[in-house]
């Protein structure tokens, strides 16, 4: 058993060894001489302090001694301890992540940064360019002065009494997490800046209400980092708005020096907040997304002045644009209330705009009058959007209700145009120009009755893209085709005996896919020229008027031929003729006297179409009639045109030829050709047949020849059974004068 003197022997030789090894690690560094820091010759032991210090080293500058700090120091021991008596100065930086700082001498230092495990009793005076604290309670109990940057990042700063803090002019605050006690007794030396930087959400405090308050700066670590505001807020530097957001919430903000959004910086706005922006400066704000509806926005810059939005926003009351411009961005700006004052919006091609409320007028600054997307919805009597200067539409041009009244001026689609209840309202001094490129189509445009009328209208699309009207529309002044086409659906085009029509190709005219028509007037002793076709095809006609007076000519192109004019079965694919007829009428009921020139292409002639012997033949008495076959004439564009003259009456015409015989069943007559027809094409059971005459002998022959039936008919219009049929291709003809083509499913 162990003897208890033994036992307290070790106990002693253990602990003088502790001793011994805490002394080893605790240095202690006195300044004896003035010198640099780094300098073994400052210091009575000849040896320097390190640039880190991670034992419980001390640090004395004694009174007397002036010590230059030539390179950043940190303390990052709690043991460790600093105190300064003499004067401590530098450029650098000290840290004192953990440990103290004591005395009650000078510190003159480019910046003290106090850590969470940090101590300060220093009582002396303290010059600094920047001061940053994240001590759990920081007492300056000394004078002590802050040029740049006082940074709160954690923590509470508090002013001991008798102590003495003062902020120099345009120093800034930085709130950037940390706190402060005792504001009353600070000095400010002129203008603050606040700066914040917290995490998390966090809120203004009392520091907005600082006198001579200049700029702030919002840059939160993350996007989602918020900071709210305590009260409605006037700003009269710089509001930079850099990261995470800038809650309003209820408040009200006006920054009359400029405000600036970048990077993930934005606003939160209420419902009840008002935002006012002016000055002298190029201003750009955004919004939180689902936090971008305010009550009211305010723009009073000077002329030179302007606001970016680089958001979505929802300006729920009035939009004042007092002067300077309001820039949308790239961003969608929905207007629920009016817009007033002497200002000006501009867009570009990527921003829109909603309009919601019931009467604007469209004021856009120069260079700023092409807008990407649009929507009209407004409400009341007479409602409409008036434009007051010259705009494009590169997007959606969406009429939802009411008007977009062009007010004379110049309107530009480069995109589509969808309409439910809305409608353009034009007059006789607008232009419109239809300069789309989606290949679907541009959509159809809609005018409102009395409101139908434009003086120019160009058609210049792009990408084989095409428009269509939506309803009526009249054109005072020029019909500019010049590449796509312009769909009349159901709808007539009238161009005034004013107007003129320029270009027309087969890459461009008026497609008559419906009963719309395009109508022309045509004085005396004149000719007009009617660019239309169809889907596949451009076939335009040439009227010359040489009657006494001046006469409205309407014109519509149909693919095909038909038996009864503009009704019955279509047997242009089988008959020597142009496989689209057309339909011209007029408004002259006496005295007419007409020549008619059509046009084709030889991709629109029929299979049996014999170019030297063509002729116009009008349905007229309720059949084709012949005229004199002449060739056809040869005209520029790979087209072909034939004419007649001594026309009084107007109805369908057609382009036929004559004089051909194509095998056994040659056809000779073509008029009496294009009343023999076969439908439906293609049938199941049943095929009707329609003849020139009544009576004879209809023949089915198959593909080869071999005759499958006979039928013996008294009517001009017969049914034949055909279900008894192989599937197939199958020709019937009458008594060997007329051939038509089917096929059996």
């Amino acid at each position: 058993m162990m003897k208890a003197s033994t036992f307290f022997s070790r106990i002693a030789v253990m602990t003088g060894l502790m001793s011994l090894g805490f002394a080893l690690h605790a240095s202690t560094y006195t300044a004896s001489q003035n010198g640099n820091w780094s300098d073994g010759t400052t210091w009575s032991t000849g040896i320097a302090p390190p640039a880190i210090l991670s034992g419980g080293d001390f640090i004395i500058i004694n009174s007397g001694i002036t010590v230059t700090m030539d390179q950043d120091e940190t303390f990052n021991n709690s043991q460790a301890i600093l105190t300064v008596y003499g004067t401590l100065t530098s450029w650098h930086s000290l840290d004192i992540t953990s440990g103290k700082l004591n005395g009650n001498g000078t510190i003159v230092l480019h910046s003290l940064r106090m850590g969470a495990s940090s101590t300060s009793l220093f009582s002396g005076s303290m010059t600094l360019d920047n001061l940053y604290n994240s001590e759990s309670n920081l007492s300056l109990q000394g004078n002590v002065i802050v040029a740049d940057t006082l940074g709160l990042l954690a923590g509470n700063l508090n002013i001991s009494q008798g102590a003495s803090f003062t902020l120099i002019d345009n120093a800034v605050l930085n709130m950037g997490g940390g706190g402060f006690n005792n504001y009353q007794s600070w000095h400010q030396g002129g203008r603050i800046n606040l700066y914040y930087t917290s995490p998390g959400i966090s809120a203004m405090g009392i520091e907005t209400t600082f006198a001579n308050l200049q700029n702030i700066t919002v840059n939160l670590p993350t996007a989602t980092d918020r900071l709210d505001m305590g009260g409605n807020m006037t700003i009269s530097g710089i509001l930079s708005l850099m990261g995470g957001r800038m809650n309003m919430g209820a408040y009200n903000l006006s920054v009359s020096g400029s405000v600036f959004a970048s990077g993930s910086g934005c606003l939160m706005a209420g419902t009840t907040s008002v935002v006012t922006v002016s000055g002298t400066a190029a201003n750009s704000i955004a919004f939180a997304s689902g936090s971008n509806s305010v009550a009211a926005l305010n723009v009073n810059t000077t002329s030179a002045g302007s606001l970016t939005l680089g958001s979505d926003m929802t300006c729920l009351g009035t939009l004042n644009v007092q002067a300077g411009i309001l820039y949308l961005g790239g961003g969608q700006l929905t207007l629920q209330g009016p817009v007033s004052g002497a200002g000006y919006l501009s867009a570009t091609s990527s921003s829109g705009l909603v309009l919601n409320g019931t009467t604007y007028s469209l004021r856009w600054a120069n260079g700023g009058s092409t807008i990407g997307r649009l929507t009209v919805n407004v409400t009341g009597a007479n409602s409409g959007v008036t434009m007051t200067n010259d705009m494009t539409v590169a997007g959606i041009l969406a009429l939802t209700s009411g008007y977009l009244k062009l007010n004379g001026k110049h309107l530009t689609l480069s995109g589509t145009t969808t309409t439910t209840a809305g409608a353009i309202y034009s007059d006789s001094i607008a232009y419109i120009t239809l300069a789309g490129s989606a290949a679907s189509g541009m959509g159809a445009l809609k005018f409102a009755t009395g409101g139908d009328k434009v003086q120019n209208l160009e058609i210049n699309t792009t990408n084989n893209s095409w428009a269509a009207l939506a309803s009526p529309l009249t054109v005072s002044g020029s019909l500019m085709l010049t590449s796509g086409n312009l769909d009349l659906a159901g709808n007539d085009l009238t161009v005034q005996g004013t107007g003129s029509i320029t270009g027309g190709s087969a890459t461009s005219y008026i497609l008559t896919s419906g009963t719309g028509s395009l109508r022309i007037n045509v004085g005396a002793g004149s000719a007009g020229m009617l660019p239309v076709g169809t889907a596949s095809y451009y076939a335009p006609l040439r009227v010359s008027n040489n009657a006494g007076s001046a006469a409205n000519f309407n014109a519509v192109a149909h693919a095909g031929i038909y038996a009864n004019g503009t009704s019955g079965s279509d047997v242009s694919a089988s008959r020597q003729g142009v496989i689209v007829s057309w339909d011209l009428e007029s408004d002259m009921t006496t005295g007419a006297n007409a020549a008619v020139e059509a046009y084709w292409s030889q991709a629109m002639e029929s299979a049996q179409f014999n170019s030297a012997k063509v002729y116009l033949s009008h349905y007229t008495n309720g059949a084709w009639d012949t005229y004199n076959a002449t060739a056809a004439v040869s005209q520029s564009g790979n087209m072909w045109s034939t004419s007649r003259t001594g026309i009084t009456s107007f109805s369908p015409f057609a382009v036929l030829s004559s004089g051909t015989s194509t095998g056994p069943n040659g056809i000779n007559d073509v008029a009496d050709a294009v009343a023999f027809a076969a439908y439906p094409n293609p049938a199941r059971s049943v095929i009707n047949v329609t003849t020139p005459d009544a009576g004879g002998t209809l023949h089915l022959h198959d593909m080869i020849g071999n005759e499958v039936g006979t039928y013996v008919v008294s009517q001009t219009s017969s049914r034949i059974d055909i279900s008894g049929l192989t599937p197939g291709v199958y020709f019937v003809s009458l008594d060997g004068k007329h051939t038509q083509r089917f096929i059996k499913q």
